[in-house]
């Protein structure tokens, strides 16, 4: 199936070895379901773990399932070798530094052009027909991450030169794969970016980089565009996350040129920390004790009263208890001081590991279990505290029709029709809807969810097809 523009599917379903979804008899029974009503539906794969066993579990599903291979559109993402340090240092030995960049400690960029090619090949063979899709993600981590190991009074010199290294492997890249769609390997390629904007930032990937390189690599032969078999472009779009894609979507308009929504339900806030859109509703699914559980700990954790002491307790015995409970007092008092700074539930659970649970762990050994289950129950209410905050936040933000990081157009253009926030309806409900009617407005093209379970998956497209519907009914795609 040609993946051009007017052929990417509407709802998207993204892979990874080892996800829930990646199990041939799990996703066969999903195929058949989301295929129900004759829709095309993508699936998107991301072996970066090198192993290519999500590219074989789709392989599998489909035949498994019985549907319409037409129905079904197969993209593999190339470009992120994530885990495995001794194929991270193969693939440097094998292509050089020209070619390969350390992102951090568990992750490279691979742009080099004959990693690409045969990624391509590999994931054709895999599936036992053309792949429709190949997406290059995140080529701007070949520039930031020499940026992040340089020296900075040096880096902005040197990043004119990556940047044209960069432009280099991707051009010779595109090169590759007009080749293999020439020869039917392939149906076309694309690029997904975390950081694909109109901006000029030293982490930003220019969508112009992208069509620059694709126009040096055409060959102007059967088929092909003046930007050869490039078919669209994928970035990250949700409630929160709206304004930064609004420039990309037009340029890509302008282009004939496809746009794909990534994270739909996880929007990044300032700090770079994830905002949460599954919630329950506006009583947020859990139940929020954090003041009366703190209340409790703030009078346990007080030193006894002189006739409280036991009498088999020394002066040493007693200035260990009363340094332990004042020491547990006013962390947990810092704890509490801290929340506010909380903008993301995945923020708490980064420094629960690395900072509250060692120094918990190394304390309880002198408390009481009375104590220690008091200390559990406090943290407990504490996270809990910090995801509910964060969903107000985000209902807030999506509620607003004009704020900055809401729906709305500002004074130029009325939010979509029917697109609102309900009070008592999830957030993940209401983002399913707002990406369909992003995409029946012709904002966007499709929408990639990665889904933790099957049911999270036809949930989101329901709300997508609901969505559509509605839509279509106030008003019509974007001409």
């Amino acid at each position: 199936m040609q993946a051009g523009r007017r052929h990417l599917p509407r709802f998207w379903l993204g892979l990874q070895t080892g996800s829930p979804l990646a199990d041939v008899g799990v996703l066969s029974e999903l195929l058949r379901e989301l295929t129900q009503t004759g829709a095309a539906i993508g699936l998107e794969t991301a072996p970066f773990d090198g192993t290519g066993r999500v590219d074989e579990v789709v392989s599998a599903a489909l035949r498994a399932s019985g549907v319409q291979q037409d129905n079904v559109v197969v993209s593999r993402l190339v470009g992120i070798v994530d885990g495995d340090a001794a194929r991270r240092a193969a693939l440097l030995a094998e292509f050089g530094p020209e070619a390969v960049t350390v992102v951090d400690e568990t992750t490279s960029s691979c742009l080099a052009p004959a990693f690409v090619e045969r990624e391509a090949v590999q994931a054709s063979e895999t599936l036992g027909r053309p792949l429709d899709l190949l997406m290059v993600v995140n080529p701007e981590d070949f520039v930031v991450g020499r940026i992040n190991r340089s020296d900075p009074l040096k880096a902005g010199e040197d990043k004119q030169k990556w940047d044209s290294e960069l432009r280099g492997l991707l051009r010779d890249s595109f090169g590759r794969l007009n080749s293999l769609c020439e020869k039917g390997v392939l149906g076309g390629y694309g690029v997904s970016s975390e950081a694909l904007e109109m901006g000029a930032g030293p982490a930003a990937l220019h969508p112009n980089t992208i069509t620059a390189a694709a126009a040096a690599a055409a060959s102007k032969g059967p088929g092909q565009s003046a930007t050869g078999f490039l078919r669209c472009v994928a970035m990250p779009g949700n409630l929160v996350e709206r304004r930064a894609w609004r420039a990309v979507a037009q340029w890509a308009h302008d282009r004939s040129l496809g746009l794909l929504l990534t994270r739909p339900l996880t929007a990044r806030d300032p700090t770079g920390a994830p905002l949460p859109l599954d919630d329950g509703g506006s009583s947020h699914g859990s139940e929020d004790n954090y003041d009366q559980v703190r209340a409790e700990a703030a009078s346990w954790f007080v030193p006894p009263a002189e006739d409280e002491w036991p009498s088999d307790y020394s002066e040493a015995d007693r200035a260990d208890v009363v340094e332990a409970v004042e020491f547990m007092a006013s962390f947990l008092n810092q704890l509490h001081e801290a929340l506010p700074g909380y903008t993301s539930p995945l923020h708490w659970e980064k420094d629960l590991a690395t900072q509250v649970a060692p120094v918990v762990r190394d304390r309880l050994a002198e408390v009481d279990e009375t104590s220690a289950s008091l200390i559990a129950r406090f943290l407990d209410a504490y996270g809990r505290r910090v995801r509910i905050t964060c969903q107000r936040r985000t209902r807030q933000v999506v509620s607003d029709p004009l704020g900055e990081g809401g729906l709305g157009y500002g004074a130029t253009r009325p939010p979509w029709p029917g697109v609102r926030l309900g009070a008592e309806e999830p957030l993940q409900d209401f983002a399913g809807r707002w990406c369909g009617a992003v995409v029946q407005t012709g904002e966007a093209d499709g929408v990639v969810l990665h889904a933790a379970t099957a049911e999270e998956a036809e949930r989101m497209l329901a709300a997508i097809q609901s969505a559509t519907v509605a839509a279509e009914g106030g008003g019509g795609a974007r001409q």
